[in-house]
């Protein structure tokens, strides 16, 4: 949270949902006795996974590297530790969802089925953050959606989780789902399946009531960059899994892929093409007509917390090119390809990997019109450059560069349990093109999050 940390007095890090309580207690506390607001964060900070950056001053070398992070008084923890829910069954659920009165994106009800996943892919910060895993049981999420469906009206129920499909009771969960509710029209959707968990019985019971999209996430078009990103599946589970969808009477299928991710040769890259050109193949031949694709590229952001987090971004240009290179290959009547303005993904990496000074930038940036940046009209990406050279700063060093394996990084007193150790050694097999299995179906990898 660092860029932030001008702005923000407390953050809470990891799970808030009963954190939150503790915090309203001590507020009320404080209130009762008219103390002053440094006293209020002074109690605040004795809560395990409460930071406050005024508390802790930071360092830094001639060349604008992190010197260090020490805290100001002998009451802050040195090393902030996430909260965690251990018991995710019991804790308390939103029942009453605004219902808008207007149509909107996500128009149904979510169930957050699981917390936490062990998959491993390496450039994912959610997978690592996240974990370790906790599920809802089967009973408790009927109990939630047919609680929240009384009260909403909603006619699809999204399976919330990141992979759905690992959930242990996933069928059961389905197959009760659909029951219930199929007389009332109600659908179920499993937004983004993993290609190596996705089976026949699983799209048959989605699809009873009404046949939504089929999203996957390839990643990469090889097996060699599969293997670097720890994604743990064969490309022959791709396909199996989208004839099984194609004979199941699937239409339209969605496809996630990844550019610029490290060790990335040319090879990858018309390795997508390769992918994409067979799922067209296969669905033409098992449904004899044009099937819909849908293609979403985005680029590679490094991430705190990841085995990549040392990784360097690629230059904006090459990034570009290699998007415009897919754009144009893929520009076929039944493909829908979306990808994303290079340089707001540049600037997302420059904050993903920030220090508090990036809080000069932002302010100067507001000041120069950046206000409603996610509408792509009001982006100026001109006004962020004048922010950083005005602050003195330069994007290039928090984008492309590498950081050493010794270097004291912005987010090291902040711990989301799983130990540096563990992602560093991650990096190094990541090098070597070796993966790592799951530990939910396998040995502990000694990650440290449990």
């Amino acid at each position: 949270p660092e860029p932030l940390s001008a702005f923000i007095d407390l953050f809470v890090i990891g799970e808030g949902e009963e954190i939150v309580g503790e915090i309203i207690e001590v507020y009320k506390r404080w209130k009762d006795k008219k103390q002053s607001r440094a006293k209020l964060l002074e109690e605040l900070a004795r809560i395990e996974g409460i930071y406050i950056p005024s508390f802790y001053e930071i360092t830094y070398f001639k060349d604008e590297r992190v010197k260090s992070i020490t805290p100001k008084k002998e009451t802050c923890y040195s090393v902030i530790k996430k909260q965690i829910i251990s018991d995710f069954d019991k804790v308390a659920y939103p029942l009453f969802p605004i219902v808008p009165n207007i149509d909107v994106v996500h128009d149904r009800i979510t169930l957050e089925i699981f917390r936490g996943c062990t998959r491993g892919c390496r450039f994912c910060q959610a997978g690592m953050i996240y974990r370790p895993v906790r599920e809802k049981s089967v009973d408790t999420l009927i109990g939630l959606a047919d609680e929240i469906l009384t009260h909403t009206g909603y006619e699809e129920i999204s399976l919330s989780s990141l992979s759905s499909s690992d959930y242990s009771e996933i069928e059961s969960l389905i197959t009760k789902l659909v029951d219930r509710f199929k007389e009332k029209g109600v659908g179920v959707s499993l937004p983004s399946l993993r290609i190596d968990s996705f089976s026949i019985a699983l799209a048959q019971q989605v699809q009873r009531v009404r046949k939504t999209g089929l999203t996957l996430a390839p990643e990469v078009g090889t097996q060699r960059l599969r293997n670097v990103i720890n994604k743990n599946v064969q490309e022959e589970d791709l396909y199996s899994s989208i004839k099984v969808a194609f004979e199941g009477g699937w239409r339209k299928i969605k496809l996630y892929f990844m550019v610029g991710l490290p060790t990335e040769t040319e090879e990858d890259v018309e390795g997508i093409i390769r992918l994409v050109s067979k799922v067209d193949h296969m669905g033409r031949e098992i449904t004899g007509r044009k099937i819909n694709i849908n293609i979403s590229v985005s680029a590679f952001v490094p991430k705190p917390h990841t085995p990549f987090q040392w990784e360097a971004q690629q230059e904006r240009e090459i990034l570009s090119k290699k998007i415009r290179y897919l754009k144009n290959r893929l520009n076929w009547r039944n493909i829908s390809f979306s990808y994303p303005d290079i340089n707001r993904v540049y600037l997302e990496a420059v904050f993903a990997r920030g220090d508090r000074r990036l809080g000069e930038v932002l302010e100067r940036a507001h000041f120069l019109g950046c206000k409603f940046d996610a509408w792509r009209e009001h982006f100026n990406f001109e006004a962020w450059q004048q922010a950083f050279t005005e602050s003195g700063l330069s994007m290039e060093f928090y984008t492309n560069r590498m950081r050493d394996e010794d270097e004291i990084l912005p987010w090291d007193h902040i711990s989301c349990g799983v130990k540096k150790e563990y992602l560093l050694e991650e990096k190094k097999k990541a090098l070597r093109g070796e993966t790592t299995p799951d530990c939910r179906f396998e040995d502990c990898t000694g990650c440290g999050a449990c």
